[in-house]
């Protein structure tokens, strides 16, 4: 009974935190309310707050959980690369393999509808290396072993410089919109844009290391 009961707790849980994913991503933070994400996850009001209090906290734990998968996946994927180029690429493809996720979770992070969470440990995600890019560290850590470079504002610069345009594909790639009106055109092939985002690794690593000491 009680392995029953944990399982269920387990179940119930996890729907309610993808169903509000989809239903923030949809309608925003202002236009969802508990009971929605309570119909749409087919479970009672009382099993959202029981989980999560409130609805801001249900926000942050999407956000949480987001951040950690990509950071969880970064950390994978640097045991198996060789050099900042490898491990990039590597990175892009594990956005690609859940654009739909991805692009739901940078719907939330643009709402300007609620500010920082109330509770402590929501409150780590705004501090010390989490403040920067997810696997910002992970990548700087690379970036410093090939190019010599210790700096850390250039350092920081560098992986924010790789990762920002990784997002950025990974999002319209995942969107219905580009993929209908773009289909065909050069840039927007995604050869095309491994391409481009490998150049662009590679010219950031270069630089890097004309700035050595």
């Amino acid at each position: 009974m009680e392995l029953a009961t944990s399982h269920e707790t387990l179940s119930t849980k996890e729907r309610i935190i993808e169903g509000a994913s989809e239903l923030f991503a949809l309608k925003g933070y202002d236009g969802t309310s508990v009971r929605d994400i309570a119909t749409h996850c087919d479970c009672n009001v009382s099993a959202v707050n029981y989980h999560f209090k409130n609805k801001e906290n249900l926000y942050w734990e999407i956000y949480a959980r987001a951040y950690e998968w990509f950071e969880a996946g970064g950390k994978q994927l640097a045991e198996q690369s060789q050099s900042t180029e490898d491990l990039a690429r590597r990175l892009f493809e594990f956005l690609l393999s859940d654009r739909q996720h991805v692009k739901n979770t940078f719907k939330l992070l643009i709402s300007d509808a609620i500010g920082k969470p109330g509770e402590d440990r929501f409150l780590v995600y705004f501090e010390g290396d989490k403040a920067g890019p997810p696997n910002g560290e992970v990548l700087g850590q690379f970036l410093m072993k090939d190019t010599g470079v210790s700096d850390p504002r250039l350092v920081i610069w560098a992986a924010r410089a790789i990762l920002a345009p990784m997002f950025h594909w990974a999002i319209m790639l995942g969107t219905d919109k580009f993929n209908r009106f773009c289909k065909g055109a050069p840039f927007a092939e995604e050869d095309h844009i491994r391409e481009d985002l490998q150049m662009t690794t590679r010219a950031i690593v270069h630089y890097l290391k004309s700035q050595k000491n």
